[in-house]
């Protein structure tokens, strides 16, 4: 007798959790509208889909709006570089839910899996997430179905594409360079555009230093190209800068003195520390500190070196950074 009753109380868990089980074979579908840096979109779609096995998850499709009450969404958006976050929501049907992860303490080497970690708990866990009020629907149709098919209609851009997010940017700068040898103060500007970790644009210093006999101007324009050769943080890295141009020197003599113009090639590399102290999706604010050496002309005044950006170079600079 006890034994037909425990076989009545498993068929009676059977009877309830097969339901349950068979409601969470349902697809589920991952999609969003940028990806934070570090991460990569096939390895968040391979890691989430053994976190949430047997359930099968696919990136977001063409869905109509008579399988609304039914669908579950997970969706990435609102990415911030600086520091580096996203936003993540869950939708059942019209119910949405969503939180922001936090992964500035994350090296980037494990963000692609502490983000898929993170969307599987969002998932299964309603308490790490907050209610929202409903968006408009991604993937819904702005009207209700008239005919007896479901007619497809445009969803948000899948994981598997390429993000929403730009890589480059245009940068101006404004800079200050000391060259120890001749004490010569410098200041000059920047113009160009950053890739990545690469960049390049123009540049043009100034300096002037008055004598005895007059006064003369250093001229220095230059093609600029930059590499970041290590990335510490997300706010911080180490980049070295390669300048080629001119240097090119006037005088202003006084009563009883004679000048010439002089010119000659000029080339420059150095390495700065950068330091971007504030990001958003379409700025971002950058300041530099560095040391270099520099090949250039060095202007003279009765035979003795008196303006140069020659030899050894202290620099600072500020940048502000424009995203398309």
């Amino acid at each position: 007798m006890r034994r037909l009753f425990v076989l009545a109380g498993a068929l009676a868990c059977m009877s309830w959790s097969l339901p349950l089980y068979a409601q969470e074979q349902k697809l589920i579908y991952l999609g969003g509208a940028c990806l934070p840096e570090g991460i990569d979109d096939a390895g968040l779609l391979k890691v989430l889909r053994a976190e949430l096995a047997p359930r099968q998850v696919v990136p977001l499709a063409p869905i109509s709006d008579t399988a609304v009450a039914e669908v579950v969404v997970l969706a990435l958006d609102r990415c911030t570089p600086v520091p580096p976050s996203v936003r993540i929501s869950v939708w059942r049907g019209v119910e949405h839910r969503e939180r922001t992860v936090a992964l500035a303490d994350v090296p980037l080497e494990d963000r692609t899996r502490t983000l898929a970690l993170a969307l599987a708990e969002t998932l299964v866990d309603p308490g790490v997430s907050q209610p929202a009020q409903p968006e408009p629907v991604p993937w819904a149709l702005s009207k209700p179905i008239t005919g007896p098919a479901p007619v497809p209609v445009t969803a948000r851009r899948a994981i598997a594409q390429q993000p929403e997010r730009s890589f480059w940017n245009l940068r101006g700068s404004l800079a200050f360079r000391y060259a120890t040898e001749t004490s010569t103060p410098a200041v000059g500007a920047f113009a160009g555009i950053d890739w990545s970790r690469v960049g390049g644009g123009v540049t043009l210093f100034g300096a002037r230093r008055s004598v005895s006999i007059g006064e003369i101007t250093l001229w220095v324009p230059s093609a600029t190209a930059h590499y970041d050769l290590a990335v510490l943080s997300d706010r911080l890295r180490v980049r070295s800068v390669l300048d080629l141009g001119a240097a090119i020197a006037t005088g202003a003599p006084r009563a009883g003195a004679s000048s010439e113009t002089q010119g000659s090639f000029h080339a420059a590399l150095l390495a700065n520390l950068v330091w971007t102290p504030w990001s958003s999706n379409a700025n971002n604010l950058q300041g530099a500190l560095g040391v270099g050496y520099a090949s250039s002309l060095r202007a003279q005044a009765d035979d003795k070196d008196v303006v140069s950006l020659d030899g050894l170079l202290l620099t600072a600079e500020i940048s502000l950074g424009f995203h398309p």
